[in-house]
């Protein structure tokens, strides 16, 4: 069976195509990509079979999928949902509607290869930290900005702090204003990681755009995940 699985995120999409049940490819890119990718595809073959999304847009954006994707490849696609259980993970928050589904992918994928005792990080557009205790129930978590937006924050807000859009090779601690404020947002990121690590003695994973940035930090033992939405995705097919 031909599958292509995407993860619909707040700035980019990632997706995923298996033909004849092997992986051919990850990609990553814009809306406007994905649709000519789209195209693309459509004129292949193999034909794709099914489709199933992970989407943590509005209800309009979630439409506007939907009707791209069966009108390029004449398939209704099927959209991800967070449940009460999953396998033997079972979701900490009393309304099951209010936690995004692709935190809820990542907890699964994030069980499914480390089993329990983890803390699943996402560093995207949002920072999300989900806790998952050796008894596999998900305790719940934690949302913060992600790093970009901690920084167009400060910088709307004071007027002497420089809009900082490149974030490599920064000194610690900071030697510069456009340092420090990056120092600081990142390394109280660090704190919080590495203090939830401690407190609920949980194995950090990592996953997201900068988490590359957060682990060159970390003092403590962590694993870096590259997809862990469309792994979940995958899991959830079965």
């Amino acid at each position: 069976m031909n599958k292509l699985f995407v993860d619909v995120g707040n700035s980019k999409l990632k997706w995923r195509l298996y033909i004849a049940g092997s992986r051919k490819h990850d990609k990553c890119g814009s809306h406007e990509e994905f649709c000519a990718y789209l195209g693309e595809v459509s004129l292949e073959k193999p034909v794709i079979d099914s489709v199933k999304i992970s989407c943590v847009k509005n209800s309009e954006t979630t439409r506007a999928i939907s009707d791209l994707i069966a009108t390029k490849l004449d398939i209704i696609p099927r959209f991800a949902k967070v449940s009460q259980n999953f396998g033997k993970v079972r979701c900490g928050y009393k309304n099951i509607d209010e936690l995004g589904v692709d935190r809820w992918l990542a907890i699964i994928s994030a069980v499914n290869k480390y089993e329990k005792g983890i803390l699943i990080v996402d560093l995207g557009t949002a920072i999300t930290l989900d806790l998952v205790d050796n008894e596999i129930q998900h305790l719940g978590g934690f949302i913060l900005p992600g790093l970009k937006i901690s920084l167009q924050a400060l910088s709307s807000c004071a007027d002497k702090i420089p809009l900082i859009s490149e974030i490599d090779n920064i000194a610690f601690p900071g030697n510069s204003t456009r340092s420090g404020v990056f120092g600081g947002i990142i390394n109280s990121v660090v704190a919080f990681i590495e203090s939830l690590s401690d407190k609920y003695q949980l194995y950090p994973v990592l996953t997201g755009g900068d988490k590359l940035q957060i682990s060159a930090r970390l003092s403590i033992k962590h694993s870096l995940e590259e997809n862990l939405v469309l792994d979940g995705l995958e899991i959830d097919e079965i």
